[in-house]
């Protein structure tokens, strides 16, 4: 199972993507030689990072070199700051395995007209004792690494099916989690979310929905919707790039994931070995360039029982 059949860009999606910075393939080489020298002078972080990776974060980050230094210093460093979030996230686990079985994680594997990459996401049992929120957060961290190096996609649209969310779900997103998991994608996988859209949306769901527009800066929280039916939804996302579950013409959303779960279990290995890549503090010279952002919250991320 290979990339191409779980997270496809085509060659003119690609071509598409690098002309909308006005980049060359010239010039992004360029830049990923300057973050490579950049590196050299920064004996705490890895040195052994491919160049997909290099040019995701670039383009994550709009081709700003700056920015993208401070992104690749927080990535790498976040690991140690909250390791839970990372380690023990073994596919082939019995442990992930059964949480396969209860929740679905979904990335469409064509891009949208957009380039945005739409995510599925649903509990599929409605009993909350089944909803494992530790592997969960593992396993949507190990899609943003996979992610990370498998994908050209330039943004996120989220659809999250709220049909089988009761009380019980809800709670285990408590608001410090919430906001580490939101803290996370911004300030270490420069996430950026082109739209999030709740279906299905029960009356246990509106105060998740509050905490995460609260979360978000007013322009991300604008692109916050929730709807009660899929014709409210087909008003902003096309039938095309939808499953089939949502009256669209892709494959159905069980289909798809067997195909997702396939991917991800071939990357098994590379999913630890990954995780293993983290910053070394005993080298690093000067402070962390987002310190403030974290100390605030460390303590809730060291204290943080998410079982």
């Amino acid at each position: 199972m290979t990339q191409e059949i779980v997270l496809r860009v085509t060659p003119e999606e690609k071509l598409e993507i690098k002309k909308s910075y006005e980049r060359t393939a010239e010039e992004i080489s360029k830049d990923i030689v300057a973050l490579r020298e950049w590196l050299k002078k920064q004996p705490h972080l890895p040195q052994t990072i491919d160049d997909v990776f290099l040019e995701m974060m670039l383009q994550r980050n709009k081709f700003s070199l700056e920015k993208t230094k401070s992104k690749l210093d927080t990535y790498f460093s976040v690991r140690n700051l909250i390791p839970e979030f990372f380690e023990d996230r073994h596919t082939l686990s019995d442990r992930m395995q059964q949480y396969m079985k209860h929740v679905t994680i979904l990335p469409m594997p064509n891009l949208m007209k957009d380039h945005s990459r739409m995510h599925i996401l649903s509990a599929n049992s409605p009993d909350p004792d089944l909803f494992d929120v530790t592997s969960h957060v593992k396993f949507f961290f190990a899609l943003c690494d996979l992610r990370m190096y498998y994908d050209q996609a330039d943004s996120e649209t989220i659809i999250i099916n709220c049909e089988n969310l009761k009380f019980g779900h809800v709670l285990k997103f408590t608001p410090t989690l919430t906001k580490q998991i939101f803290t996370v994608l911004s300030k270490a996988y420069s996430d950026r979310i082109k739209a999030m859209h709740f279906i299905n949306v029960n009356s246990y769901v509106v105060s998740l929905i509050s905490l995460i527009q609260s979360l978000l800066n007013d322009k991300l929280a604008s692109r916050v919707k929730s709807h009660k039916s899929l014709e409210a939804l087909h008003e902003y996302i096309a039938k095309e790039d939808l499953p089939s579950d949502y009256q669209g013409t892709q494959k159905s959303i069980a289909e798809l994931f067997v195909e997702w779960k396939k991917f991800t279990e071939s990357k098994d290995d590379w999913l630890v070995k990954q995780a293993e890549m983290k910053s070394n503090e005993k080298l690093r010279i000067g402070k962390f360039l987002e310190d403030d952002m974290f100390g605030s919250i460390h303590g809730s991320f060291r204290t943080l029982n998410v079982d």
